[in-house]
């Protein structure tokens, strides 16, 4: 699985996932409630404190080794404004946008 379709490499999924978990981590808050990894992306959703939460986050992210790219998908605030549902995607190196 070390491969993608264009034959550039792909980073190993559970390095990828550890450079998510540090860039995640650290006085964001936020919660992860759904994390999808193929060999092309990373999809990831929950909920923020604020739209700069997810801002910062997509500015972590990027700094991700295996990252490309990363793409804010959505951001809305929840009924009530206490919250912002959000869900980005991450391009892996090698990968091809969807």
């Amino acid at each position: 699985r070390g491969g993608s379709q264009s034959g550039q490499p792909v980073r190993p999924s559970i390095d990828t996932l550890l450079g998510i978990s540090k860039a995640l981590s650290g006085g964001l808050k936020l919660t992860v409630q759904d994390l999808v990894i193929d060999q092309e992306s990373i999809r990831i959703s929950g909920t923020a404190e604020g739209f700069s939460t997810v801002e910062e986050a997509k500015n972590r992210l990027t700094a991700v080794d295996g990252v490309q790219e990363v793409r804010i998908r959505g951001a809305k605030a929840d009924a009530g404004g206490k919250s912002i549902s959000f869900a980005l995607q991450l391009l892996r190196n090698g990968g091809n946008p969807s």
